[in-house]
């Protein structure tokens, strides 16, 4: 009875220490991605540089850029006056209701995409954070 508490009480303080850092890792990340994905010229700019880089052996662009339905009045306009040349060359650009920030890009075939979003951001730096923010609050 008395290994059975005190293994109950070892797995809740381990259980309070990860929601902890959790929480403290989430507070660190979700303000500062939110702050950059509102910063539309800033993401207006990644997309660009991103489409431009793209070294299909073709020559044609074909990718399918994929951005929020929310700001369709906002892009779709500088996508269509300063890419108008890559449009030509198949660059497609769409909008989804699921989508709430950020955008995806990938091949028009569909065989993959690479999504930039504020949650896969904070999901890939929160698996970094997290063992460096437990070994700040509790030590090695």
């Amino acid at each position: 009875m008395t290994s059975e508490l005190q293994l109950s009480a070892r797995q809740s303080v381990s259980g309070l220490k990860q929601e902890i850092a959790q929480l403290i890792s989430s507070r660190v990340l979700s303000e500062p991605l939110a702050e950059v994905f509102a910063d539309k010229t800033f993401l207006q700019q990644i997309i660009e540089t991103m489409v431009k880089q793209w070294h299909p052996e073709s020559g044609a662009v074909d990718l399918t850029l994929l951005l929020p339905e929310s700001d369709r009045e906002k892009v779709d306009a500088y996508f269509t006056s300063h890419t108008r040349q890559l449009l030509h060359k198949g660059l497609q650009i769409r909008f989804d209701n699921r989508l709430i920030d950020g955008f995806r890009i990938g091949p028009s075939d569909g065989s993959y995409v690479v999504s930039f979003t504020a949650e896969d951001f904070e999901r890939f730096f929160r698996a970094y954070l997290r063992p460096h923010t437990a070994k700040m609050l509790y030590g090695s």
